[in-house]
């Protein structure tokens, strides 16, 4: 499930009704537009769900420091086009990971940057697939190791404590995830800045558990600073920041600021009109929107 997904589904209340996405009131079911988690893709928010977990591995992975044998450079192979084959098939990912778990463990040893990668890689598909409890314990005996071998200001640590903080989003235990997510949030500021990809992929994380615990308060000033750095990053009219734009309405809409939402979801119509054209499935989510907050400030 992306992160924008889960974000707006926080709100609404609603499940995953397939891996295509939620659907909406005009019949058509969708993502939202320019999703931001496609590996390699633009925008400032990774890729699918935990990645800047595989965003930052990958990244990392395919210019490998020190001499690397065959097997090293088959798996470093193996993990650039996992990414692109796998992203829409977690049940083919987990095969894909599995395997190159086992070679990278015999080839590099457990403790490899590369080995701990791959484990990651696993846990986020075990995530992706519906299974958070598999997902977490991977997670979290990734996490331990990360703190011994790379140190716990190392990218790929901060990744992995992201990760481990959705899949407890996904197992149902907000408040837990806040926990991580706190810490998580304060360190990768602190180490990577604020528009670094883990820093908002942290502070989305944490403002869609923020709402799924029922401070909506919390949550729209946390998403508020995530629209901020994604209009600054990728300016005012790029589809990551008309999307972050309409979650925050959503976010302001269920705080009970009505007028306020109504204020949000015509700009984001207006811009979807405008950027995607009238009769995009953004665009008709948006008209619904803003139908269904009018329709309540007139109750």
């Amino acid at each position: 499930m992306t992160q924008w997904w889960r974000a707006t589904a926080s709100v609404d209340g609603e499940d995953d009704p397939s891996p295509a996405g939620p659907g909406n009131g005009s019949g058509v079911e969708s993502e939202p537009a320019g999703l931001p988690f496609a590996p390699g893709g633009p925008g400032p928010l990774g890729g699918p769900d935990a990645l800047p977990l595989m965003e930052r591995l990958m990244g990392r992975r395919l210019d490998p420091v020190g001499e690397q044998d065959g097997t090293s450079s088959a798996i470093h192979d193996a993990l650039a086009g996992a990414g692109e084959d796998d992203d829409d098939d977690p049940a083919r990912a987990i095969v894909r990971y599995e395997r190159e778990l086992r070679a990278s463990s015999g080839a590099l040893g457990d403790d490899h940057p590369d080995t701990l990668a791959i484990r990651s890689l696993l846990a986020y598909s075990y995530t992706e697939s519906g299974d958070p409890s598999r997902a977490i314990a991977l997670f979290e005996s990734v996490l331990t190791d990360s703190l011994r071998v790379l140190g716990p200001d190392a990218p790929d640590t901060l990744s992995v404590r992201i990760g481990l903080a959705q899949a407890l989003l996904e197992a149902g235990d907000p408040e837990r995830a806040i926990l991580l997510l706190d810490t998580a949030l304060a360190d990768c500021v602190r180490v990577l800045g604020e528009d670094d990809s883990d820093t908002l992929t942290a502070r989305m994380s944490l403002a869609t558990a923020c709402a799924e615990a029922g401070d909506l308060e919390r949550a729209v000033a946390l998403f508020e600073d995530t629209l901020t750095a994604t209009a600054r990053t990728l300016g005012e009219d790029h589809p990551d920041t008309l999307t972050a734009r309409r979650i925050l309405a959503s976010f302001v809409d269920a705080s009970g600021d009505t007028d306020r939402a109504i204020a949000l979801y015509e700009r984001v119509l207006a811009d979807s009109v405008r950027l995607l054209g009238p009769r995009h499935p953004d665009t008709l989510e948006a008209r619904d929107d803003l139908a269904n907050a009018r329709w309540a400030q007139d109750l």
